[in-house]
């Protein structure tokens, strides 16, 4: 009662900090939620005895499973000893001391080993939170090449997916030598493949590619997971007209896998190639698993970043040093505890330095100018490439680090923040390859003989020793780009065909060695010796060419080829003499006859009604006879005659035959039959006739002389020829002579050595240089009693091997 008047009576208070703190509560729980949610990573609590407490995964993780699976359990019933034993045991560790845990290990899914990483950090007195992530793209991207480290670099700079779908893209269409292409990303909810990011393609083409629907057959192809190359033809779907107006040739589709499923597709094409090319295809592989990666690392760390609570979890477990400073004072406000490691320092002594101080002196200033740089710009804006430097430990050493720095906004406060990373071994690794392409270089250059590397493809030089730039006179910037075509003539066999061939022998059958005729740059022409063999270098396949120069050697090999020539004649000379009796008794049987003749032709003449018949057949026996006596002469020149050695297509059963038609005379006079064992159907053969014939008369006549004092028994002189194998013909000339001892059928070969009473001792010595220069070899066989075999071998006129030859 009030006033005479029945009242209500309230009472007010202020609770607007108490309403302020439940919606803060709730806003923070809800992102709480929205980050576990949105994290790829599976996480999992546990208490000091190993019971699963709680579990948070996402369905399509490599270890997903339901909650039930997981929660109540020990670790040590669920998961394989090998993984379940180092999880106990560092749990504990962390209990007791406080310190995050690390360890790695492996899991089979699908057939494929899978490494998975485990990060433990203490969550409260008795709990512990293990974080478990797929690393199996990042232990992939650790043997990457240089363009996919170079892209890891940039993605790393990016907070953005499509910053990082378009730094991928381009860098695929790079690798590949392509001139267009897309990105596209995987919608959950409809299972279409939607563009991206494009490069290089019209827009009304794009309007029509924009949407890959989940029954599109490319759709279907990229699910399966296997990657694509060939054209638009082999799709097998109609195109549209703008597709067909775009006038694509060559594509590629590279679905992106992320936790064994495919998240993305990479799609690169050309208006000009033909296919992909092979040695890209691998690179494309790379680029496909970083995005995967990437992109889950872009939506984690966005997520991440949206959480403070999270945030500081995994501040305090990163693997890298972090700092955060003050963007107005430039000193450090935090650092976690991987930073503290890597400069040996505690928390107290690094919170409160100004930034510059971490760096070492010689890099002060340029941390400076990047710190300045990175203040006021937000999250999402480009960032720089990061920046080498190097950190001052406690004791004074320097540490080489790589720095990416960005800013971030920390309970409502602007701050930058600095991911430092250790790149010692790096760094150690760069200076061991500079050391190793110093002493490479050293020992290209100091070797003696001309080196040249080159594309086993195109031939092309790619690098050339100090020694090849002597030899040919040519600067390396000259040489660099040349053919071997350009080294010589030009023209077959020298030039770059012949070449390539070589190359190609090289590469499939090892090592070849031949001989070239190379050009000076002045124009001088000399004779070098090439051995080739297959090589890597630099991680890419070459063909290495080692050039000796040979042309002394060439000019000496001539000169003695025409001192053979000469001796050979003074050989046939010397044969002739001996022979000499024999063939006047050849030519006198014609001269003879028509003198005969002539006489009988004379007396027909003299009739008065001669008989024409028989004076025609008179005449006709004289030109017969003439002939005959004039192919005597003219085969006694032949082999007289002063004459370069020249190899032509010859017919051993007609020249063994015209031999022995030769020696039958002599064969005759110390009563010896001569028997032919000659295949009838022996293959051509590429060889000198005349030289030839003079070994085969040699060979003969010897055996017809070994069999001379022969008092009892048959005097055969044999003459065999046959074809041992598909590449060579044999001959050989037997006797029923006295034969050979073993001593002597080791000399007989040598140079002035001879059993005859008179003679040079040159005619065997000749005869074997003779056969070897034909690519063939002479020996002889002999049992010391009943007579001796003399054989020669000689290769098929198909077998012969290409021979160099001046132009």
């Amino acid at each position: 009662d009030y006033q005479g008047r029945p009242a209500i009576h309230a009472s007010c208070a202020d609770v607007t900090e108490r309403v302020h703190a439940e919606n803060a509560l709730r806003q923070s729980e809800a992102q709480n939620r929205a980050l576990l949610t949105a994290i790829p990573d599976l996480m999992f609590r546990l208490d000091n005895e190993g019971v699963i407490l709680d579990y948070q995964a996402v369905e399509g993780q490599t270890l997903y499973a339901r909650p039930e699976t997981f929660l109540g359990r020990r670790a040590t019933e669920i998961l394989p000893v090998e993984v379940a034993a180092p999880l106990v045991r560092l749990t504990q560790q962390v209990i007791e001391s406080g310190e995050p845990q690390l360890f790695e290990y492996q899991f089979t899914v699908d057939g494929a080993p899978r490494d998975q990483e485990c990060r433990l950090v203490r969550f409260e007195r008795r709990q512990v939170l293990a974080i478990v992530r797929d690393v199996t793209e990042r232990k992939r991207g650790e043997r990457l090449t240089q363009i996919v480290y170079e892209l890891a670099v940039k993605l790393n700079a990016t907070g953005k997916i499509s910053d990082g779908a378009r730094l991928c893209l381009n860098a695929a269409i790079e690798a590949s030598n392509m001139d267009s292409g897309g990105l596209y990303l995987l919608n959950e909810g409809t299972g279409a493949l939607e563009l991206a990011v494009h490069e290089g393609l019209s827009e009304e083409f794009v309007r029509a590619v924009s949407c890959m629907p989940r029954a599109a057959r490319p759709n279907q192809l990229a699910m399966k997971g296997t990657p694509f190359f060939g054209n638009y033809g082999q799709l097998g779907i109609p195109l549209s007209p703008a597709q067909r107006k775009e006038g694509l040739e060559a594509m590629g589709m590279i679905p992106i896998h992320h936790e064994g499923r495919v998240i993305a597709c990479l799609n690169v094409a050309s208006h000009s190639m033909r296919e992909v090319p092979e040695w890209s295809r691998l690179v494309l592989d790379a680029i496909a698993a970083q995005i995967g990666s990437t992109l889950a690392r872009l939506e984690a760390e966005i997520a991440v970043l949206e959480s403070e609570e999270r945030f500081r979890i995994m501040f305090e477990s990163s693997p890298d040093a972090i700092f955060l400073a003050d963007p107005e004072s430039e000193r450090i406000v935090d650092v976690n505890p991987a930073g503290m490691r890597l400069l040996e320092r505690s928390r107290d002594d690094i919170v409160g330095l100004h930034q510059t101080e971490l760096h070492a002196a010689g890099h002060r200033e340029e941390a400076r100018r990047t710190f300045r740089t990175r203040v006021g710009k937000s999250l999402n804006e480009e960032i720089s490439r990061p920046l080498e430097s190097a950190v001052l430990r406690s004791d004074g050493r320097e540490i080489p680090v790589e720095i990416l720095a960005r800013s971030v906004q920390i309970k409502g406060r602007d701050v930058l923040l600095g991911t430092f990373r250790d790149i010692t071994k790096r760094k150690e690794v760069e200076a061991a390859l500079i050391a190793s392409e110093r002493n490479y270089r050293e020992i290209f250059n100091g070797t003696s003989e001309a080196t040249f590397v080159h594309d086993p493809v195109t031939g092309a030089i790619v690098d050339v020793n100090r020694a090849a730039v002597e030899m040919f006179g040519h600067a390396r910037e000259q040489l660099l780009g040349m053919t071997p075509g350009q080294l010589g003539s030009g023209q077959p066999p020298y030039s770059d065909r012949d070449a390539h061939l070589w190359m190609t022998r090289a590469v499939q059958e090892g090592p070849q060695t031949f001989e070239w005729f190379g050009r000076h740059k002045n124009g001088k022409r000399f004779w070098v010796q090439v051995n080739l063999k297959q090589a890597d270098i630099g991680g890419q396949p070459r063909v290495l060419a080692a050039a000796q120069d040979i042309t002394e050697r060439k000019e000496a090999e001539s000169a003695a080829q025409r001192h053979r020539a000469e001796l050979t004649r003074a050989w046939h000379v010397n044969a002739l003499g001996e022979m000499a009796s024999g063939l006047a008794h050849e030519l006198n049987q014609p001269l003879c006859a028509i003198l005969n003749y002539a006489n009988a032709s004379l007396r027909l003449a003299r009739k008065r009604n001669p008989n024409t018949g028989a004076l025609e057949e008179a005449v006709s026996e004289i030109v017969g006879q003439a002939e005959r006596a004039g192919a005597v002469i003219k085969r006694i020149r032949g082999l007289v005659g002063k004459r370069e050695p020249r190899c032509t297509g010859l017919d051993v059963r007609g020249l063994l035959g015209e031999a022995m038609e030769m020696v039958e005379k002599e064969a005759l006079r110390h009563k010896v039959e001569i028997v032919a064992e000659i295949d009838s159907s022996l293959p051509q053969i590429e060889a000198d006739n005349v030289e030839i014939e003079q070994v085969a008369l040699n060979l003969m006549r010897n055996a017809i002389e070994a069999m001379g004092d022969r008092r009892r028994g048959p005097r055969t002189l044999t003459i065999a020829a046959s074809q041992p194998d598909a590449e060579t013909i044999e001959v050989a000339v037997r006797d029923t002579g006295r034969g050979l001892s073993s001593e002597v059928r080791e000399q007989v070969f040598d140079s002035f050595f001879t059993t005859k009473n008179q003679g040079l001792g040159i005619g065997l010595s000749l005869s074997r240089r003779i056969i070897e220069a034909h690519g063939g070899r002479l020996w002889a066989e002999s049992d010391g009693q009943s007579g001796a075999t003399f054989r020669f071998t000689l290769p098929c006129s198909r077998s012969q091997k290409w021979k160099t030859r001046s132009p």
